[in-house]
């Protein structure tokens, strides 16, 4: 996943903020073992997020059995199904508690500002990104990514906030949208 980090001054869009981005290297495990009648494959590289919420897979290895048939591994699949599943629930599940933050709370108010229904100024990307929060860019339409290379993109406008919220693209946090896109809620994920 790559991500925006805090950008420390106030800067010229686009550039400098694609510039600020860092690419997560997921490791590869080490080879397997050898087995009797053949050698494990490496576990395979883990894939990373893609659009709209979903996570790259992690190929398993497959050792070698009799007379050179190739059969995969069965503990070694499973081990990478539950990486896979680890990953999605750590970087999408807020496990409920949207009826905390959004119903009890009403942060989401907060984040979004008079301007947009809310209460209060807002909060923008660049206050967000200055509190430690990250943007995962591998989650952004591709529109959004060529404004931001323009710079054309308002990093102290909360509907920038809004937007990136709409694609699921602030890590930690999920925006609940109603059908018109006005924020009626959201929760944290175990990615904050």
């Amino acid at each position: 996943m790559r991500t925006l980090t805090a950008v420390a001054t106030s800067v010229t869009l686009g550039a400098a903020l694609l510039a600020a981005c860092s690419t997560d290297t997921p490791a590869t495990n080490p080879p397997a073992a050898n087995c009797s009648a053949g050698t494990a494959g490496n576990m395979g590289t883990a894939g990373t997020s893609g659009n709209a919420g979903t996570a790259g897979s992690a190929s398993a290895g497959t050792a070698g059995v009799d007379s050179g048939t190739v059969a995969m591994d069965p503990v070694l699949a499973s081990a990478s199904k539950m990486i896979d599943e680890g990953r999605q629930t750590f970087r999408y599940e807020t496990f409920g508690d949207e009826v905390f933050w959004g119903d009890t709370l009403k942060l989401h108010q907060a984040i979004e500002g008079s301007d947009h229904g809310g209460v209060g100024a807002g909060v923008s990307p660049k206050a967000a990104l200055g509190l430690g929060l990250k943007v995962d860019v591998d989650a952004l339409p591709a529109s959004v990514v060529s404004a931001l290379t323009a710079g054309m993109v308002d990093l102290d406008s909360p509907a920038t906030t809004l937007t990136l919220l709409q694609a699921n693209a602030v890590v930690g946090v999920t925006g609940k949208f109603d059908a018109q896109g006005n924020m009626t809620g959201m929760g944290i994920q175990c990615a904050l």
